[in-house]
């Protein structure tokens, strides 16, 4: 079955996870992630339209 210390420690990690599940926590860190998510999006739409109008690619025809 397992030692009983390494029981102790999937328990511990088991009680963790509920209450990491249980509290707001996760909520917050998403809602977090979200808003990164959609700066970023942002920023490389921006970095795309200046591209896009500054012709940067002209230079890069080493084909």
């Amino acid at each position: 079955m397992g030692t009983p210390l390494g029981l102790f420690v999937v328990g511990v990690f088991l009680l963790f996870l509920g209450w990491l599940v249980q509290s707001n926590i996760v909520e917050w860190l998403l809602d977090i992630l979200g808003i990164i998510i959609i700066i970023a999006g942002v920023i490389v739409i921006i970095v795309a339209i200046v591209t896009l109008f500054t012709g940067r690619n002209k230079s890069s025809r080493g084909y």
